[in-house]
Formats: structure tokens, sequence, C-alpha cells
């Protein structure tokens, strides 16, 4: 095989934070596309692109509900793999207060469009239907019979016919302190080197799937440069891009700005440009600080026993969803993993809500 392991699994259980510190590893993960078929050609066609000494592994997160999606998992050889869980109630949470491209957000802006326009409805949410602007449980009907199947662990499994060695992790020895530990457990199982592991190990305590989707952003500063911004270095999705805050005179610890390392000469051409770009530049990285902020406070609001209440309030709902995990998430990791079932504390209060009802 070509490609180390596979990491399999559903959105919303802490990917970004393996991917991320995978990427700071070295590794290449190939994602998956928006069908089966388009997700078999692409992930072949990336395998064979990439050198034998690369370090790869694919990932499969999605559990297509097409035609070939039984063929999909056949075509995975009896590789290692690396599986994912989380409490479901928390999944759902998550999906629910997941921060979304609102209806205004831009990739890019320029350096003189109002900062105002640029932040307003940057960030949104999925109510089931269309982005709004506060996270809430009204969504919650829809993501639970999605045609997509956020809840397909078992599904997905039964799918891959081959695979029959599997790493779990439990989505809550991801955070922190927990985080960094499980990661060099990792490297030890599937027997890669962690560069830099002090500093790097930090990627469990930033959350960085939080800053998505307001930072980061380009920004075209009239034609003499294009800036990335992010918040932090551990943000930071491409190596290929350099840090110019010494340029500017910007603190590391509050923002980064960076060029690409093909555009870093045209850059040091005109940095005599820079005091155009300098300030209007800082305002645009601070206001989307205050932002992200104003957006945490609102996840903040958003709590596991809310959802355990609006659940109660709604059996129907309630009922629907203790059916499609039972059938379709839960199966799997309830047979090989029960200790991690039992140390999920709202499900356990959900599974107690559901004799009632």
């Amino acid at each position: 095989r070509r490609y180390e392991f596979l990491n399999w699994g559903s959105h919303c259980v802490g990917n970004f934070a393996i991917q991320r510190f995978l990427y700071l590893c070295n590794f290449i993960g190939i994602q998956p596309q928006r069908t089966s078929k388009a997700t078999y050609f692409f992930q072949y066609q990336c395998l064979l692109h990439y050198s034998k000494k690369e370090q790869i592994y694919l990932i499969l997160l999605d559990c297509f509900n097409d035609e070939y999606f039984e063929k999909l998992g056949y075509l995975y050889p009896n590789t290692p793999s690396l599986h994912q869980s989380r409490d479901p109630i928390s999944k759902l949470k998550t999906h629910l207060t997941l921060k979304g491209c609102g209806i205004n957000y831009k990739n890019n802006v320029d350096i003189d469009d109002e900062i105002e326009k640029i932040v307003k409805n940057r960030v949104g949410y999925w109510n089931g239907s269309h982005m709004v602007s506060n996270p809430s449980f009204i969504g919650a009907l829809s993501i639970i019979e999605d045609k997509q199947e956020h809840f397909h662990d078992y599904l997905l499994y039964k799918a891959l016919k081959n695979i029959t060695e599997v790493k779990i992790i439990n989505s809550a020895d991801l955070i922190g302190k927990r985080g960094a530990e499980t990661m060099l457990n990792l490297a030890e199982e599937f027997k890669f080197n962690i560069p830099d592991y002090e500093k790097n190990k930090e990627i469990f305590s930033l959350k960085i799937a939080e800053y998505i989707p307001i930072f980061p952003i380009f920004v075209d500063c009239r034609k003499y440069f294009k800036c990335f911004i992010c918040l932090t270095k551990l943000q930071l999705k491409d190596k290929n891009y350099i840090n110019i805050n010494a340029y500017f005179g910007f603190k590391d610890e509050e923002f980064i700005a960076c060029v690409h390392k093909n555009e870093l000469e045209f850059f040091k051409q005109n940095v005599s440009k820079i005091h155009l770009c300098k300030d209007k530049l800082a305002k645009i990285a601070l206001a989307l600080e205050k932002l992200k902020k104003q957006v945490d406070f609102k996840r903040s609001r958003v709590k596991e026993e809310q959802l355990l209440n609006y659940l109660k309030r709604h059996p129907n709902i309630a009922k629907k969803f203790k059916k499609v995990i039972d059938e379709k998430h839960l199966p799997f990791i309830k047979a090989v993993r029960p200790d991690i079932v039992a140390s999920w504390k709202y499900y356990k209060e959900f599974e107690k809500m559901c004799e009632n009802l």
C-alpha cells in the first residue's frame, strides 16, 4: 500500500485537531470528495502523485448515500485505521453550533474595504435550511434526518469490509494535556515522529477549529502585496507562507501577517509602501479578533444540558434521534469499546430520559 493508515469516522468529533497535528508531523491527509466515486478517483490519483517517501494517510468521514458507496468500502484494503468517537449529545450540539461562512463571508478582501462590512455577517450557523446569525436547536431534526447521515459510524464500519485493525480515540482524550498524551501514543502506534513536540502540543489547547471562518483572511494591499492574516502560528495551514510581522512591527502574540514564499521578493521590493497598509491591516485583524470573542460568547451559552432539555420538550425528535444512533451510529463502539460509551455523561442522561418518553 502507498499510505500509512485510514482515518475514518464522522464530523464534529475532534478530527480537525488530529489532522492539523498530523500535518505538523509532516503527514499529508487526502480528503474525501462529495461522492463515493469522486472520493475513490481523487484519493487514488493523489496516491499516484505523491512519492512513496511521503507520509500519507486517507480520510473518510462521510457515509455517502449513493450507488457506489458499498463498492468504495470494499476498495479500502486491510490497513491500520484510526477512529474517533464522541458522546452523541455533544456531537449533536457541535453540529448545531458549528460556525460556518455567513452570508457576507469573503476569504479575500481589499485593504480599502470598510471594516464593518468585512466583519458583518462573516459568521453564520446552519439551522437546517439556511444560515442564521445565532446558534440554536431549531435545526436538530434536520441534522438527525439529513440524507448525509451525520450519525453513521456503524454504517461506515460495516461498509469498510476489509478493515480489521482500528485504533479508537475518545474525543475527550483530545483536549488539553490529554490531547498531547494521546498524540504521543498515536506516534508510537503508527510509528511516526513528532517534530518540536513541546511547541506543537499547544494545538490541543488552542481549539484551532474555532477560528474558522473568522481567520485566516487574505488582504490585497493595493497590489503592492497580498497578506495572509491569522491569529496564531499554529493556525497556519500552509508551510509555504512566511511570517512578515517584523516588517510591520506587529507582535506575534496578537496576530500573524504572512506572504507566500513565492511573493516574498515582490513584497520586499514594496516595503516602502508598508506605511500605506500597516494601520488598516492591524485594524482588520483586531476587528476579527473582537468578532471571535463575540462568537465564542454565543457558543458558550449553548450547553449540552440545554440540548437535553430541548429534546425532553420535543419527544418526537428525541425518539428519532435515539433510533438513528441506536441503529446507524453506536453499535460498533458499544461492541468494541463499552468503556468509552460508559464515560459519556450526556448520553447516559439521554438514555435515562428516553426511558420515560
